[in-house]
C-alpha cells in the first residue's frame, strides 16, 4: 500500500499529523484549500531504515506534482502530535517554498524531516513535557496572495469576538514575526469595516464553516486571498485560550461600599451561594441533588482589594440554566447596572420547559406578599432578642440565629429582588414591543412615586423634626450649636423632651439605615448618634420642603402619564380592538406588579439592614466576652475571623490561640495594603495570584456628551455639584444638579433639593435610581469615571429619557 496519498482522501491524524488531517477534513467539508499530497509517517520510518526510499517512490512523487498547477509549492511538516488540542508546536518545525521540480520538492521534504531534530523543537518539548518523534509532510501548491494572515474565532487577547490579523503578501513574514500586520477584532458581526481590501463578511462566513466542522473548539485559522478568493492553508485549536471570568463591582458596592472585614465576606460568600441556590431550586431550574451547576453557585461573588465583586460570568451560566435566559440577562444586567457585551448561550427553545417555570413563577408572585412577612416577622423578633445584658448563651444563640435567617430563610427576601428585577424588564420589554416613543423614559416615569414606599420614610421622620426645631425658638437656638452639644442637651434636658422623643424614635426605628449599612467596621447612626445631628443640620440648611406634598405631586404626574401611554397605545395599535383592549389592560397590570415589587423589595431591604445591625451588636459584645477571656485581644477583633472560626470557638472546640491572633494580626495588615481595583475586571481561571485585568470602564464623550443608563424620565438643565461622600452634601444648593460615585439609604435627605442625578455605579434598581423616581428628579446612572470628566460647576443637561449627559461648556 502506497504511503503517499492525496490530501482529497480521508487521511487519519495517528498516519499523516494533525494538520494535514486536518486540511484533508477541510477539503471534505467543502473549504477552499490549496489541493496538494501528503508523505505518511511511515514514509519516514521507512526513510531512516533504507535512505534509498525516496529514490524508489521519484515516479510516484513526480506524478503527484504534476497534478498541481502552481509554479512553486510549499513543502511543510506535518508532525505527529503536532496541531493538537493540548500543544501547537506552532512554529517549531520548519516548512520551505519549493519549485515545483522533483529535485527541489525531494530536498525539502529531507529538510522537514531534519527539522524534528532542531534546537527548537528540543527546548519545546522540555518545556511541555510533550515529544514528537514521527512525521508526515505535506506538499501544496502555494498561492501567491495579494494579503495573507490568520484568523482566531476567538480572541487570545480578550477571550472575546473573533480576532485577525494580515499583511500583503505571503503570511510567512507575518507567522515568523518579520512583519508588524494589520490587526482589528469583530465584536459585532453586523458592523464590520467595509474598507478592508478583502471582504471580512466572507472571510467569517468560511471560519464559521471551519469552526462547526471542529465541533465549536475555537480555532486559529491561516489563509490567503488572492482574487477576491479566500484560500485556507491550516486550522488547529487554539491552545492559549483560558477560562476567563468577569467580575463587576457595580450595584454590589451600594450595599458594601468599604474594605469587607473577614467576617462579612465568609458571610456573604455563603448567603450569595444559598441565594441563587435557592432561588433556582424553589423555580425548579435545578434540581435538589444536581450538582454540575454547584461551581457556579459556589462562585457567585468574589473579592478583590477586600471589596465584593460579583462574577458576571458565574451568575450568566446561573442565568443559562432557565428556559428564560434571554429576558432574565437582561433584566439582572440592567438590575446591576452591568454595561458588558456578553454571548448568551441560549439552550432552551422548548415551548413546555418555558411554561412550566412560567407557572412557577405565577405562583410564587402570588405568594409574594406572604414571603416578605414572614422576613419582617422573623427580623423583627430576631432585633427584639437583643439587649445589653445578654448572657453567653443568648449571644451565641443570637450569632447562630443570624446565620439561620441569613442562609436558610432569605430566600423568601430573594423573590422580592427576583420580580423587581423582572417585573421591570417586562415592562421595558412591554412598553418596546408595542413601539412607544421613548420606551425607557417612559417606563422610568411610569414607576415613579411609589405610594408607601418604606425607604421614604426616613425622610418623612427628617421633616418632622426639622418642622419641630423650626415651630419652637429654643429649638432653633440649640440648632445652631455643634452636633454633640446639641445630642447632649436633647438627651439630658427636659425642657427638649419633645425633640428627644423625635430623635431617638428616628434612632431606634431607622438609625441603622446609613452608608455602609451592612458593613460590620462602619459607624451607623445608632452608634454615632453626632454624625444623625450632622445630617439633620445639613437637611435644615437646605430649607426642605414637606416630602409628602412632592411625593403627591409626582404621584398624580404618573397617573396621569399612564393615561397618555395608554391613549398612546391604542393610537399605534389602530383598527386592532382586541389588542388594543389586551395592551391597555398588560400595561396596568405591569405598572402595579412592578410597582409592588420594587416596594416589596425595599421592605426587605430595609429588615436586612436592622438584621445586620443586630448582629453587628451581638458580635460586638461576644467581642467583649472573648477579649475578657483573652481568646481576643481586642473585642472587634472578633470581626476578623470567618464566622465558621468563630462557630469553633463559641461550641468550645479546641483552639490554638496564638494562631488565631497572628491570623487576625496578618488579615489585619492584608486590608489596610489592599488597593481599590476598577470597577470592572477579569481574570483567568488558571492563573493563580493576584493577577487581574481591568476591562475598558473608559466613557468616550461624543460631541460632549456622555452615554449613561436612563434612570428617571425627564430632562434638565443646571450647574453640577460634585460631592464624594456624604459628608460633603453641605456643597450642595437648591436646585443644583448632582454628581457622585453612587448613594445609600444615607443620601436620603439630599433627593428633595436637587434638580437631576448624575451616578457613576448602579443600574436601574439601585438606591439612587429608586428615589430618584420617586421625587421626580432626571437622573443617568452607570457611567464610569464621570466624577473625573466633569468639573463642578459646569452645565449640563441630564436627560433621563435616553441617558444622555450633555456638556454645555
Amino acid at each position: 500500500m502506497s504511503m503517499i496519498k492525496n490530501l482529497n482522501e480521508t487521511l487519519q491524524t495517528s498516519e499523516v499529523g494533525g494538520k494535514a488531517a486536518s486540511l484533508s477534513a477541510m477539503l471534505a467539508a467543502g473549504i477552499n484549500v490549496p489541493t496538494g499530497f501528503v508523505l505518511e509517517k511511515d514514509s519516514y520510518k521507512a526513510y531512516l531504515e533504507e535512505k534509498s526510499f525516496l529514490n524508489e517512490n521519484k515516479t510516484l512523487i513526480e506524478s503527484f506534482l504534476k497534478k498541481l498547477k502552481s509554479k512553486y509549492v510549499m513543502v511543510r511538516s506535518s508532525a505527529i502530535g503536532e496541531d493538537s488540542i493540548d500543544t501547537s508546536f506552532a512554529g517549531q518545525l520548519d516548512s520551505y517554498q519549493s519549485k515545483n521540480n522533483l529535485e527541489d520538492v525531494i530536498e525539502n521534504i529531507l529538510k522537514c524531516w531534519n527539522s524534528l531534530k532542531n534546537q527548537r523543537v528540543k527546548h519545546y518539548e522540555e518545556y511541555t513535557g510533550k515529544a514528537l518523534t514521527e512525521m508526515a509532510v505535506i506538499v501544496q501548491e502555494m498561492i501567491e496572495p495579494e494579503f495573507a494572515g490568520v484568523l482566531f474565532t476567538t480572541s487570545p487577547i480578550t477571550q472575546e469576538g473573533i480576532y485577525i490579523e494580515y499583511i500583503e503578501g505571503h503570511a510567512e513574514r507575518l507567522v515568523q514575526g518579520e512583519v508588524t500586520p494589520e490587526s482589528f477584532e469583530i465584536t459585532d458581526k453586523k458592523n464590520i469595516d467595509s474598507s478592508l481590501p478583502f471582504d471580512p463578511k466572507d472571510l467569517l462566513k468560511q471560519s464559521e464553516l471551519i469552526l462547526k466542522k471542529y465541533n465549536g473548539v475555537p480555532q486559529d485559522i491561516e489563509w490567503a486571498y488572492k482574487e477576491k478568493k479566500f484560500y485556507f492553508v491550516q486550522s488547529r485549536p487554539i491552545t492559549t485560550i483560558k477560562d476567563k471570568i468577569k467580575w463587576s463591582n457595580t450595584n454590589v458596592n451600594e450595599n458594601y461600599p468599604d474594605k469587607l472585614s473577614p467576617l462579612l465576606y465568609s458571610i456573604a460568600k455563603q448567603s450569595y451561594y444559598h441565594y441563587y441556590k435557592n432561588l433556582a431550586l424553589n423555580l425548579s431550574v435545578i434540581h435538589k441533588y444536581d450538582d454540575r451547576s454547584e461551581r457556579y453557585f459556589s462562585n457567585a461573588i468574589g473579592i478583590f482589594g477586600h471589596r465584593m465583586y460579583y462574577n458576571m460570568s458565574s451568575i450568566h451560566n446561573i442565568i443559562e440554566l432557565s428556559p428564560l435566559a434571554g429576558l432574565l440577562q437582561k433584566s439582572f444586567d440592567d438590575f446591576v447596572g452591568y454595561q458588558k457585551k456578553n454571548n448568551l448561550n441560549k439552550k432552551f427553545n422548548n415551548i413546555m420547559a418555558k411554561a412550566k417555570i412560567g407557572l412557577k413563577m405565577v405562583y410564587h408572585l402570588l405568594n409574594l406578599s406572604e414571603k416578605v412577612k414572614i422576613i419582617e416577622t422573623k427580623v423583627s423578633e430576631y432585633a427584639k432578642l437583643n439587649k445589653e445584658d445578654m448572657t453567653y448563651a443568648e449571644l451565641t444563640q443570637s450569632f447562630h440565629t443570624f446565620l439561620f435567617i441569613r442562609f436558610h430563610l432569605w430566600v423568601n427576601a430573594s423573590f422580592a429582588d427576583f420580580y423587581a428585577m423582572l417585573t421591570h424588564g417586562f415592562l421595558g420589554k412591554f412598553l418596546a414591543y408595542v413601539k412607544l416613543e421613548n420606551p425607557q423614559g417612559t417606563q422610568n416615569g411610569l414607576i415613579q412615586a411609589i405610594p408607601n414606599l418604606v425607604s421614604n420614610q426616613p425622610l418623612h421622620r427628617l421633616y418632622q423634626i426639622h418642622k419641630a426645631v423650626e415651630e419652637e425658638k429654643k429649638f432653633k437656638d440649640l440648632f445652631a450649636k455643634d452636633s454633640a452639644h446639641i445630642y447632649e442637651q436633647v438627651q439630658g434636658h427636659k425642657d427638649y423632651f419633645e425633640l428627644k422623643e423625635l430623635i431617638n424614635s428616628y434612632l431606634n426605628d431607622w438609625g441603622f439605615r446609613c452608608p455602609g449599612e451592612l458593613t460590620f467596621l462602619t459607624e451607623n447612626y445608632i452608634e454615632n448618634p453626632f454624625a444623625f445631628i450632622d445630617m439633620v443640620k445639613t437637611y435644615r440648611s437646605t430649607s426642605p420642603e414637606n416630602p409628602q406634598r412632592l411625593l403627591d405631586i409626582k404621584h398624580a404626574d404618573q397617573i396621569n402619564l399612564q393615561y397618555e401611554t395608554k391613549l398612546k397605545i391604542r393610537r399605534i395599535l389602530k383598527l386592532r380592538p382586541f389588542k388594543k383592549w389586551l395592551s391597555t389592560f398588560l400595561l396596568k397590570v405591569l405598572v402595579r406588579l412592578t410597582m409592588f415589587s420594587i416596594s416589596s423589595r425595599e421592605r426587605v431591604r430595609l429588615k436586612q439592614a436592622q438584621m445586620y445591625y443586630t448582629f453587628k451588636d451581638t458580635c460586638k459584645k461576644l467581642g467583649v466576652t472573648l477579649a475578657k477571656r483573652e481568646v481576643l485581644k481586642d473585642p472587634l477583633d472578633i470581626f476578623y475571623l470567618e464566622y465558621k472560626e468563630i462557630n469553633r470557638i463559641l461550641s468550645g472546640e479546641e483552639t490554638d490561640l496564638s494562631y488565631i491572633h497572628s491570623l487576625i494580626s496578618l488579615r489585619k495588615q492584608s486590608i489596610e495594603k489592599a488597593e481599590e481595583a476598577p470597577d470592572n475586571i477579569y481574570t483567568f481561571r488558571e492563573d493563580f495570584g493576584l493577577t487581574f485585568f481591568d476591562q475598558d470602564d473608559s466613557v468616550e464623550s461624543k460631541d460632549g456628551t456622555y452615554q449613561g443608563l436612563a434612570a428617571c424620565s425627564g430632562k434638565v438643565q443646571g450647574k453640577i455639584t460634585i460631592v464624594e461622600t456624604l459628608s460633603e452634601i453641605n456643597k450642595l444648593k437648591k436646585g443644583d444638579i448632582l454628581v457622585t460615585k453612587q448613594t445609600d439609604p444615607g443620601w436620603i435627605c439630599v433627593f428633595p433639593m436637587i434638580s437631576g442625578l448624575i451616578v457613576e455605579k448602579g443600574g436601574v434598581l439601585s438606591h439612587s435610581a429608586i428615589v430618584a423616581r420617586e421625587f421626580g428628579v432626571p437622573a443617568v446612572v452607570g457611567i464610569p469615571h464621570i466624577t473625573e470628566y466633569l468639573k463642578d460647576g459646569q452645565q449640563v443637561i441630564v436627560n433621563g429619557d435616553t441617558g444622555v449627559i450633555e456638556c454645555l461648556n
